[in-house]
């Protein structure tokens, strides 16, 4: 439980406070918006071609990545994560939208 793990860090380290729910959802999202503004930034002007795969977790849910490659100016050859998503409901190919 959450007061467990609570408890655990206060053993651990007693000057250690824990962050709220809402500072890691403010963190995780800056992060995920500096990420993207990188990854944008890498494909601006490029030829790209996408990828996309799906898989089933073990916890039986579904997910799609998609991935954007490229070659840049050096010839070499990039692959940069553009999305990933969990999806609902059936998993059967012609149910994949």
């Amino acid at each position: 439980t959450d007061e467990e793990v609570k408890d655990l860090f206060k053993i651990s380290n007693s000057d250690l406070t824990l962050p709220t729910p809402k500072h890691l959802r403010n963190t995780i999202r800056d992060m995920a918006g500096q990420m993207r503004d990188v990854v944008l930034k890498k494909l601006e002007g490029q030829t790209i071609s996408l990828t996309m795969d799906h898989w089933t977790s073990r916890a039986v849910q579904n997910f799609s990545g998609i991935t954007a490659h490229f070659i840049d100016e050096y010839w070499e050859m990039h692959a940069l994560s553009v999305g990933l998503f969990l999806n609902e409901g059936k998993a059967a190919t012609e149910d994949i939208d």
